[in-house]
C-alpha cells in the first residue's frame, strides 16, 4: 500500500490495512462511516479520529472514555498525538500499526495535466488559500471595521440618551419654576388684598393694582421665556434623534455589506470544496481503472 494506512494486527480485522484519506478527518470505530471500522470488543462507535495536518497525522480521542494508546502510552484526554511511521496504536482491545507511506508531493512539484492526484493537490492548495482569505475577512469583520462600527453605534446611542436626559432635566426645572411663579403670584395677591384693606383713598388702591399687573406681566414673561427654551431643547433633541437614526441606518448598511462579502467568500469556498470532492472521485475512478488494467495485464 503506497499511501498512509492503519494496519490491524489483532482482532477480527487482523492482517488488514485500512487506507487513510489525506483530504479529510478519518474516523476509527464501529460506525459504518468509519474509515477504520473495527467490530471488536472495547471499540466504541466513534472511538478515535485521525486528522491530517501540515506536520503529519494526528491521533485524537473520539470519546473521553475510549481507551487509546500510542506505543503503550495512553492518549491524554483532550490532546492529540502526532504519529510517526511504525507507531503501535491500540483501540480498545485491538492492536494496530500506523503506516505513514511515502511523502505526498507538493503542488509545486506537479504541472497541469500530470495526473488526477496532482489536480487534487492543486485544488487542495486553492482551497487552503481561499480558506485563509475567508478567515482574514472574518477577522477584519469582527476585530476591524465591524468593531469600529459597533463602537460608533454605541456612542451615538449614548449621545441620544444623554440628550434625552438633559431634556427631561430641563422640563423638570421648568415645571419647578412654573410652580414657583404660581406660588409668588398667589402670595402677592394675598399681600395686595391685605394692603388694599388698609386704604380708603383711591390713589394707593390704583397704585397697588398697577404694581400687581406689572408683577404678573413680569412673571408671565419669565414663564414664556422658559417655555421657549424648553421648546428649543426639544427641537434639538428631536434633531439629534433623527441624526442618530440616520447614522444607525448607515452603520447597519455597512455591516450588512461586510456580512454579504463574507457570505460570498464562504459560498466560493463551498463551490471549491465541491470541485475538490469531484476531483477526488475522478481520482478514485482513475485508480480503479488503473487497477483493472493492471489486473487484465
Amino acid at each position: 500500500m503506497s499511501g498512509p494506512a492503519i494496519e490491524v494486527l489483532t482482532g477480527s480485522s487482523g492482517g488488514h490495512a485500512f487506507p487513510l484519506d489525506p483530504g479529510r478527518e478519518n474516523l476509527v470505530g464501529t460506525s459504518r462511516a468509519a474509515s477504520v471500522r473495527l467490530l471488536d470488543k472495547g471499540v466504541f462507535f466513534k472511538h478515535a479520529r485521525l486528522e491530517p495536518t501540515a506536520a503529519g497525522w494526528v491521533l485524537l480521542e473520539g470519546l473521553a472514555s475510549a481507551r487509546v494508546t500510542v506505543n503503550g502510552e495512553p492518549l491524554a484526554p483532550g490532546k492529540g498525538r502526532l504519529l510517526r511511521d511504525g507507531d503501535l496504536v491500540t483501540f480498545g482491545d485491538v492492536q494496530a500499526r500506523f503506516l505513514a507511506g511515502p511523502p505526498a508531493p507538493s503542488a509545486a512539484d506537479l504541472r497541469p495535466g500530470d495526473d488526477p492526484a496532482g489536480e487534487v493537490i492543486r485544488l487542495r492548495e486553492r482551497n487552503r488559500l481561499l480558506d485563509d482569505e475567508v478567515g482574514a475577512l472574518v477577522a477584519r469583520l469582527h476585530a476591524g471595521e465591524a468593531g469600529r462600527l459597533r463602537a460608533e453605534l454605541e456612542q451615538a446611542r449614548d449621545e441620544r440618551d444623554a440628550a434625552q436626559r438633559r431634556a427631561a432635566s430641563l422640563e423638570d426645572a421648568m415645571a419647578d419654576l412654573v410652580r414657583r411663579h404660581n406660588d409668588e403670584a398667589q402670595a402677592y395677591d394675598l399681600v395686595y388684598r391685605a394692603k388694599l384693606a388698609n386704604y380708603r383713598e383711591a390713589g394707593p388702591e390704583v397704585r397697588l393694582l398697577l404694581e400687581g399687573d406689572a408683577l404678573r406681566a413680569g412673571l408671565a414673561q419669565t414663564k414664556r421665556e422658559l417655555e421657549a427654551d424648553v421648546a428649543a431643547l426639544r427641537r434639538a433633541a428631536a434633531e439629534a434623534e433623527a441624526a442618530h437614526l440616520a447614522q444607525v441606518g448607515a452603520l447597519r448598511e455597512r455591516v450588512a455589506a461586510l456580512e454579504a462579502a463574507e457570505g460570498e467568500a464562504r459560498g466560493q469556498l463551498g463551490r471549491l470544496n465541491g470541485e475538490l470532492r469531484d476531483a477526488a472521485l475522478d481520482l478514485q475512478d482513475a485508480r480503479e481503472a488503473l487497477a483493472r488494467l493492471a489486473g487484465g495485464g
